[in-house]
């Protein structure tokens, strides 16, 4: 599959974000979709490289608190709109049977050939959005919700959560 066919894909068929109010990034082989308010920051994306298939890596989805990032954003020089307080990943569960994947530490790959395999991707990341992205967002929906579970996890297990 070529680069420019699988940005296309991507502008085509990720509308679904668009339609939440989600605007594409595409930076070099880094793809995301953010939303900002006045007080947060929602971003859903992945970066992939191309060999002889497409190899997406690092999927997540972030939320970031303005409170918290404006604090940080002065002392390493970062604009804000980069930076996100919290993350999850993806897990396995939804990923559509003949999607080809590999799983290593924790993390997802993707291996994408064909159109139709782009098109089981789209189809995982919209299971992604619906069944893990948006309810990571209402369940940290602030800082108090971030700070409970932080209260109940062990310091070591914090990089589960936040960026």
């Amino acid at each position: 599959m070529a680069h420019q066919n699988f940005i296309d894909i991507i502008k085509n068929e990720f509308t679904f974000l668009e339609n939440d109010g989600y605007q594409l990034r595409i930076e070099d082989r880094t793809v995301w979709y953010e939303k900002n308010t006045k007080k947060e920051g929602f971003r859903i994306g992945f970066s992939w490289t191309e060999y002889d298939c497409i190899w997406i890596s690092g999927l997540t989805a972030n939320k970031r608190f303005n409170i918290v990032e404006k604090l940080i954003n002065p002392i390493i020089n970062v604009d804000l709109i980069n930076l996100y307080t919290i993350y999850i990943s993806p897990n396995v569960d939804y990923i559509p049977e003949s999607l080809n994947y590999t799983e290593s530490n924790g993390k997802i790959n993707f291996e994408i050939s064909t159109y139709e395999e782009s098109l089981l991707f789209v189809d995982f990341m919209k299971s992604f959005y619906d069944k893990t992205a948006k309810r990571f967002y209402e369940e940290y929906k602030n800082l108090e919700n971030v700070n409970v579970w932080l209260d109940k996890n062990d310091i070591n297990n914090h990089v589960n959560l936040i960026t």
